[in-house]
């Protein structure tokens, strides 16, 4: 197991998440390699620590814009029946009111959304594992970033590990964390940052929409995940 860290170009601005991590994004390379949610949850190959993963957030790097951009589209009420998507509410219930139709608007429903973009030269990541699988992993399986990657955003381009002396994939020389990391994960783990006090409760381990997999964390301040060219 090496440090390295695991740098992507892109050719389209970005939808972000909040917290993009590098496992998750190798989640989903595992996932579509072979259609298995074992293997894409516990065949990371990343080094793990009480149960966290050694990848750290998106991070961009490079001349970088914050933009908002606008998608309307018209969509038909027999492409949005409930019944082809997964209940979102934890009683089993569909939350997403969007897909409700006012009769006025008959079988077509115009939609407008509105998205933060973020343009920049590339993202990288810091990572502590097998840094060749990963990067012929996310090479092989993943072609956008971020939210809305099927209508062209956060395409990618080429994928570069470059091998580096320390660890930085779960908080940086100062100290300070570099991707969520529970809070009581966070006091056990050597040259951490003591008086750190940034918080949110948000998912830590793929997968990262699974309830159970939401805790009090320690993050990353939005300030280190930009670094100027």
């Amino acid at each position: 197991m090496n440090s390295f860290i695991l740098s992507i170009e892109l050719s389209a601005p970005i939808i972000p998440s909040p917290y993009t991590t590098l496992d998750a994004l190798l989640a989903v390379a595992l996932y579509r390699q072979h259609r298995d949610l074992t293997i894409a949850h516990t065949q990371i190959p990343l080094n793990n620590s009480y149960g966290v993963w050694h990848g750290s957030c998106l991070i961009h790097y490079g001349d970088f814009i914050h933009n908002r951009d606008h998608n309307i589209c018209s969509t038909l009420q027999r492409d949005i029946d409930p019944y082809l998507y997964a209940p979102t509410g934890e009683d089993g219930s569909y939350q997403k009111t969007a897909f409700k139709f006012e009769e006025k608007q008959h079988d077509v429903r115009s939609r407008a959304d509105r998205y933060e973009t973020i343009a920049s030269e590339g993202v990288f990541f810091y990572g502590h594992g097998d840094g060749e699988q990963c990067r012929t992993l996310i090479k092989k399986n993943i072609f956008g970033i971020g939210k809305k990657t099927n209508q062209g955003h956060g395409a990618i381009g080429r994928v570069h590990i470059t091998p580096i002396e320390e660890d930085l994939s779960l908080h940086n020389e100062k100290g300070e964390p570099m991707r969520p990391i529970p809070n009581e994960i966070w006091h056990q783990l050597p040259n951490r940052k003591k008086s750190y006090s940034r918080r949110d409760v948000t998912g830590w381990k793929p997968p990262y929409w699974e309830p159970s997999h939401r805790a009090d964390c320690v993050v990353p301040s939005l300030f280190r995940r930009f670094i100027p060219s």
